[in-house]
């Protein structure tokens, strides 16, 4: 079966010329199924992989220059857990998922050589909290043709 998914997003306020806003959510539902292979040990046979996930998040932007705009973002990420469908010894069982909610923040700046350069660079870091604790950053060169 497919994944399916579905994505909303708003841009819901430029107070100036230099800052804007946009808010996104998104609910995501991959589904696997597969036909019973056997796995270790050969009595347990897996059927089916479900993972639903609901996402909300904003994001403002500043646009300091032509070429540079900072960013900040808030978001939540709501993911029941996997619901896993298995055969054990010919019986059908529902496996535990382990289900995880946590929030993200994010600060970035994107920098291009000058307002109308197809290259830039993106500055991100992120923060965690919740199921997901922790700090990651992005460096990204970015060339759009």
């Amino acid at each position: 079966m497919l994944p399916v998914s579905a994505r909303a997003e708003q841009n819901y306020f430029a107070p100036s010329s230099s800052t804007s806003g946009d808010n996104a959510a998104s609910a995501h539902d991959f589904r696997l199924s597969w036909g019973g292979e056997s796995s270790t040990p050969e009595s347990l046979k897996m059927k089916e992989l479900e993972s639903p996930a609901l996402r909300d998040g904003s994001r403002a932007y500043y646009e300091a220059t032509d070429s540079i705009k900072a960013y900040a973002g808030a978001g939540f990420e709501r993911d029941p857990g996997y619901l896993n469908k298995a055969g054990l010894y010919g019986y059908n069982r529902d496996l535990p998922g382990n289900g995880a909610d946590f929030g993200v923040g994010e600060l970035g700046i994107t920098v291009k050589p000058s307002s109308n350069s197809d290259f830039s660079v993106d500055l991100n870091t992120k923060g965690y909290t919740g199921t997901r604790d922790g700090v990651e950053g992005k460096l990204q060169f970015k060339w759009e043709f």
